[in-house]
C-alpha cells in the first residue's frame, strides 16, 4: 500500500510542500464560487469535481480500496481498538485529507496545474500534474464499509469521516470554507448512492453517514447547495422500504428530513453580509418545496404522508401558513386537483387515492390552496366521479378492469369519504355527502365506519344531524 501513497520524492518536492501550506493562504481570501447541487464546481480556487484526479489503473486502485477496507473493519472489533490498526489508521486517514487538500485547494495558487498547452492541446483546460494513488479511494473505502450489514462499522466509518472533518478544518480554518472542498461532494455522492442500493442495510448505511456526519457538522450553505439531493435520497429510501423490512431505516431518514427542512426553513438576518446567503436559501426552498408538492400526490403512502408533514414542518419553522409557501408553486398540482385529463376510474388505485390524498389535503389547509368551482364542469365531474365510487358497492366496483383482483377497497373508499368531507362546506354538495357517510356508518366494515364518524366529527356535524338526516332519505 505504501508504494502506491503519494510522497515526496526529493528536496525541491519538499520545499515546494512547505510553501505550498505556507504561502498558499487557504485560511483567507474571498471565499471561490459555491456549488448549487446540480453542477459541481466550475470556477474559482476550487478544482471542478468532475476533474479530481483519480488513480488510472482500476485493479491496484480496487487492491489498495480492499487494505483500507480492512483496515476500517479491523479497527471496530472490540479489543482492537486500542491497538496498533487505530493508531496506523487514523494518521493514515489524515494523511489522505491532506492530499485531498493539496489537490482541491492548494494546487491552483501553488502551479500544481498545467494547461492542455504543455501536453499539445489549445491550453483551455487545466490538468493536475499528480500522480500515485487519489485520496478518494479513502472515501470508497468508507463508503463500502458503510454500506455493510453489520451496523456498528457505521460508527467506526463516521469516525474516519470526522477525522477528515477536523483535518480539513485545521488546514483551511473555518467550517464555511472547509465545506466547498470537492471532497465533500464526492462524499455526499458516495452516500446518496447507497440509500439507491437494494439491500436495507446500504440505505442505513447511507442514512447514518448523512445524520452523523454530513448533516451535522458541514456548513448552512452546503446543506442549502445540497438540500434537494437529500431530499429524493430520503424520500426514495422511504418509498422503496415501504410495506418491507426496514429495521428502524425508514425511521432514520424522517428525521433526516427532519432536520433538512428544519435547517432550510430557519429564518436568515437580511443584512447585506447575509444576503448571499438568503439567495442561496431561497432557491434551496424553491427546489424542496416543489419536489415536496409532487410527493403529495404520491401512490406511495408512506410518502405522501411524509411530505404532507415536512410541508407543515417548514411552514411552522418558517412563521408562514403552507397554503403561503405552496401557493408560488401550485401551478404543479393543478392537473391532481380535479383531475381533467383522466378519469380517475381509469388509472390504477394507489394513483386514484394519491390524488384524492392530494385535494383532501389541499382543500383542508387553512387557507385552502385550492378552492372547488361548482361552476367548472370538471370539478363538478370530479365531484360526482369521488360520490359515485363512495356509495357504490364493491361488488359493481370490482366488475371495472381498474379494480379487478384488488384484495380490499376499503382504503380508497375511505379516501373519498375523506375528501367528500372536506368538501362540506358547499351546500350544493352536502345532500349526497351526508348520504355518503351515512351509507360508511351503516357499512359491515369497522374501518369505513371509524373513518365516516372521524369525518363527522372533525368537521363538527352532529349526530342529530345524522338522525334527522336518515329519517329523511328514509321518508
Amino acid at each position: 500500500m505504501a508504494s502506491h501513497v503519494q510522497t515526496i520524492t526529493s528536496e525541491e518536492d519538499a520545499l515546494t510542500f512547505q510553501q505550498l501550506f505556507i504561502t498558499s493562504s487557504l485560511t483567507a481570501g474571498d471565499l471561490p464560487p459555491h456549488s448549487t447541487g446540480f453542477s459541481s464546481f466550475s470556477n474559482g480556487t476550487f478544482l471542478d469535481q468532475s476533474s479530481l484526479y483519480m488513480f488510472p489503473d482500476e485493479k491496484q486502485r480496487k487492491i489498495h480500496e480492499l487494505a483500507l477496507i480492512s483496515m476500517v473493519i479491523a479497527s471496530s472489533i472490540k479489543g482492537f481498538q486500542h491497538t496498533n490498526i487505530v493508531r496506523f489508521m487514523v494518521p493514515l486517514v489524515r494523511h489522505y485529507t491532506i492530499l485531498a487538500i493539496c489537490q482541491q485547494a492548494a494546487s491552483a495558487r501553488s502551479g500544481l496545474i498545467c494547461t492542455t498547452a504543455s501536453l499539445g492541446g489549445n491550453g483551455s483546460t487545466s490538468v493536475p500534474k499528480f500522480s500515485g494513488m487519489d485520496p478518494l479511494v479513502l472515501v470508497d473505502a468508507l463508503a463500502v464499509v458503510m454500506g455493510q450489514e453489520a451496523n456498528e462499522l457505521c460508527k467506526a466509518g463516521c469516525m474516519m469521516f470526522r477525522i477528515i472533518w477536523e483535518t480539513t478544518i485545521s488546514f483551511l480554518g473555518s467550517k464555511e470554507r472547509a465545506s466547498q472542498l470537492p471532497l465533500y461532494e464526492y462524499i455526499l455522492d458516495r452516500v446518496c448512492a447507497l440509500c439507491y442500493e437494494r439491500p436495507w442495510y446500504s440505505k442505513y448505511g447511507g442514512c447514518y453517514a448523512l445524520k452523523h456526519f454530513l448533516l451535522k457538522h458541514m456548513s448552512v450553505r452546503w446543506i442549502f447547495n445540497h438540500a434537494f439531493k437529500v431530499l429524493k435520497a430520503m424520500l426514495f429510501v422511504i418509498m422503496d422500504l415501504s410495506g418491507g423490512l426496514s429495521s428502524g431505516v425508514i425511521e432514520l431518514a424522517k428525521d433526516n428530513l427532519n432536520v433538512l427542512i428544519k435547517t432550510c426553513a430557519s429564518p436568515i438576518d437580511s443584512t447585506i453580509e447575509q444576503r448571499e446567503l438568503a439567495d442561496a436559501q431561497k432557491k434551496a426552498l424553491s427546489y424542496v418545496i416543489q419536489e415536496m408538492l409532487r410527493s403529495i400526490t404520491s401512490p406511495h403512502t408512506l410518502v405522501r404522508e411524509e411530505a404532507m408533514h415536512l410541508l407543515q414542518v417548514l411552514a411552522q419553522t418558517a412563521g408562514k401558513t403552507v397554503t403561503e409557501i405552496a401557493t408560488p408553486h401550485k401551478g404543479i398540482l393543478e392537473e391532481m386537483i380535479c383531475t381533467r385529463k383522466h378519469k380517475l376510474i381509469q388509472l390504477p388505485p394507489n394513483i386514484q387515492i394519491g390524488i384524492l390524498d392530494c385535494n383532501t389535503f389541499c382543500t383542508t389547509l387553512e387557507p385552502p390552496l385550492f378552492a372547488i368551482d361548482t361552476n367548472n364542469p370538471d370539478h363538478m365531474n370530479f365531484f360526482n366521479e369521488v360520490h359515485g365510487i363512495a356509495e357504490t358497492t364493491d361488488l359493481q366496483l370490482q366488475k371495472q378492469s381498474c379494480y379487478k383482483g384488488l384484495e380490499s377497497l376499503v382504503p380508497l373508499k375511505k379516501s373519498c369519504l375523506k375528501v367528500l368531507a372536506a368538501w362540506h362546506h358547499i351546500p350544493a354538495f352536502r345532500p349526497k355527502i351526508f348520504s355518503a357517510l351515512y351509507m360508511a356508518l351503516d357499512s359491515t366494515d369497522i374501518d369505513l365506519q371509524e373513518c365516516a364518524f372521524q369525518c363527522f366529527d372533525k368537521y363538527k356535524v352532529k349526530l342529530t344531524t345524522i338522525i334527522i338526516f336518515k329519517t329523511y332519505i328514509n321518508c
